[in-house]
């Protein structure tokens, strides 16, 4: 059932994915922090299908979410049924061994990686530059490094940017600094490796890496700074970049991501943004909803033997039939009870009702009736 249960937690992830994206919409349309529902969205793609595995019972029922998440039900009876029929529980400790083994690959890699650019950077040279302590670097940056202690990257080649530039560029460290944004990332990276083969999940996390540098770029550009000249550095920045590590947090993106950011900067006037907020809010709200009520396949419960059991024995001794026999034009009842109802006397019960609709017909005599019918009984 493990493959099951995969599956199911790559649904609700897509889920929340989908109502993160609708709040991120929402807060940047209220100019708020876009960082925060993706998070939350990220959090819950891991805590929901972890409690619907360990308490199947917490499931909410009834309301309108549980009739929404009605199709999403039917999935997931759907996925018990096909694991029952294609033996897919077999694989199940194939795939644990293979999810441990890429989980501790991926959480190994990500730490050796923070270790050794900690370490490279602190035998960086020391420096203040606009007020901020940074590590000198020959060519990577400008960047912040350290999950536990951030670090500032600049490189050499700021020197020969124009003040107001090198003074953005060191700006825009800093707020990432004052605002944890390493921390953030570098705990949203260690539950995606906790979870290797959720693609929804790492999706997400990928969102979270641009929504921390909108809402970075949204703080400078509310601290007053000339929305121009900041688009340009972000530009000759991006005209350098480097490859960057997936827990380090980096002013370079892609020029297309560059361009995005521009445009949110300078997207301040938004036709009805209010009404469009307020309808990307409550479809995030309802999303979230219905990630948290998504049925789990743990819940479809398997038929139980033993009820079944108990259920036949009742039929067999509290219920009984009462059918007539019609023999020499006499009325005969004969009681049926649940006994005779059982599958080993069905048979014989089929035979009487042939028997006697022969004898109904005229294809029988009355002797020849009543010695069928003996034998019938004795086979009883």
């Amino acid at each position: 059932m493990i493959a099951v249960w995969m599956a199911y937690a790559v649904v609700v992830s897509a889920v929340f994915a989908l109502a993160g994206v609708a709040l991120e919409r929402s807060f940047r349309f209220a100019r708020r922090p876009g960082r925060l529902p993706v998070a939350v969205a990220i959090v819950g793609s891991v805590v929901v299908p972890l409690l619907r595995w360990l308490q199947p019972s917490a499931a909410g029922h009834g309301g309108i979410l549980a009739r929404l998440s009605a199709p999403l039900d039917l999935g997931a009876q759907a996925l018990v049924s096909l694991s029952d029929v294609s033996g897919i529980g077999a694989f199940d400790t194939p795939l644990i061994v293979l999810w441990i083994a890429a989980s501790l690959t991926i959480l190994i890699s990500i730490l050796v990686v923070q270790t050794r650019m900690v370490r490279d950077a602190r035998r960086c040279t020391k420096g203040v530059v606009d007020g901020a302590a940074v590590l000198r670097t020959r060519s990577f940056g400008p960047a912040v490094v350290g999950s536990l202690k951030s670090y500032i990257l600049l490189p050499t080649w700021a020197d020969g940017l124009e003040a107001q530039s090198r003074r953005l560029a060191v700006l825009h460290e800093c707020e990432h600094v004052r605002a944890r944004d390493p921390q953030l990332l570098f705990c949203a990276c260690l539950l995606a490796a906790l979870h290797p083969w959720n693609v929804a999940l790492w999706w997400q996390l990928t969102r979270l890496r641009k929504a921390i540098e909108l809402d970075c770029d949204q703080r400078i550009v509310n601290g007053g700074v000339d929305i121009r000249s900041y688009g340009n550095l972000l530009l000759h920045i991006a005209s350098r970049r480097a490859p960057t590590p997936l827990t380090t947090l980096a002013i370079s993106n892609t020029r297309t991501f560059v361009e995005r950011r521009i445009t949110a900067m300078a997207d301040h006037k938004v036709r009805g943004k209010h009404l469009r907020a307020a309808l990307a809010a409550v479809c995030g709200v309802v999303l979230f909803g219905l990630g948290c009520e998504t049925p789990s396949p743990v819940e479809v419960e398997e038929p139980d033997a033993n009820l079944q059991q108990q259920q036949q024995e009742i039929l067999a001794t509290n219920f009984a039939f009462v059918y007539v026999h019609i023999i020499d034009g006499r009325s005969v009842p004969v009681t049926v009870t649940g006994e005779q109802l059982r599958p080993e006397t069905q048979l014989t019960q089929r035979h009487q009702q042939e028997l006697q609709q022969r004898f109904t017909e005229g294809k029988l005599t009355p002797a020849e009736y009543e010695r069928e019918h003996e034998r019938l009984e004795r086979i009883e």
